[in-house]
């Protein structure tokens, strides 16, 4: 049932090209997929958020290092190996902080099951 959507897909993004490169063209990305398999993609991706909200222990919107260290070492069990290397990478500016963009971003649909 999804691919005979792509051709109708395909002809709305020609359509708005011909209008110049101010034009877009919106799709419903559900009507791409499996429903159940977005339904589970969907409830990882919720499940990463709630996760991002406990390690934020004070709820300002931001994980710092001693709140990253205190909920990794909560939920995993390889702490002591890994959170220097982890937190690293989800700093990458190294500003001692990680937001909710970032949290989402270094997150890959592959890490979302492990979470």
């Amino acid at each position: 049932q999804c691919d005979r959507h792509v051709e109708t897909f395909l002809h709305c993004i020609r359509d708005v090209a011909s209008f110049g490169p101010d034009g877009f063209a919106a799709c419903k990305v559900t009507a791409l997929g499996n429903p159940k398999l977005l339904a589970r993609l969907s409830t990882a991706i919720e499940e990463s958020r709630r996760l991002f909200e406990i390690f934020d222990l004070n709820g300002d919107g931001v994980i710092s290092r001693e709140e990253f260290e205190y909920g990794y070492n909560k939920f995993f069990v390889d702490g002591d190996v890994r959170i220097k290397e982890i937190f690293e990478e989800f700093d990458p500016e190294h500003t001692g902080y990680i937001d909710y963009i970032t949290w989402s971003m270094m997150l890959s649909p592959r890490d979302l099951p492990k979470i």
